[in-house]
């Protein structure tokens, strides 16, 4: 038999705060550890669902780990946001806490 873990997955910005239209700079860790394993950055829309940041994807180094840099949106306000680790193998799709990030 085949057996499957969750990746367990943190994300943390480079600021909290970020200019609209500028780079939103996002370091995600996935474990275990598989390189080339897909992630996304996500935003909640104001209906409760999660869409994909366009740009903000990678994949991750040896060790789980990626820097996305993402462009952030063109809006003034305070944004919920995720890292998704997409299924790789055995490792299953997993996500991170929300954070949020300011953009003024």
């Amino acid at each position: 038999f085949t057996t499957q873990v969750l990746a367990m997955v943190a994300a943390t910005p480079k600021a909290a705060v970020v200019a609209k239209g500028g780079p939103l700079v996002v370091r995600v860790v996935a474990q275990p550890a598989s390189a080339g394993q897909p992630v996304v950055l996500q935003v909640k829309a104001p209906d409760g669902t999660w869409v994909n940041l366009r740009k903000g994807r990678g994949k991750t180094d040896a060790r789980g780990v990626v820097r996305i840099t993402a462009k952030a949106p063109a809006a003034k306000g305070t944004y919920t946001l995720r890292a998704v680790a997409l299924q790789r193998g055995p490792i299953l799709t997993g996500a991170s806490a929300e954070f949020s990030v300011r953009v003024k």
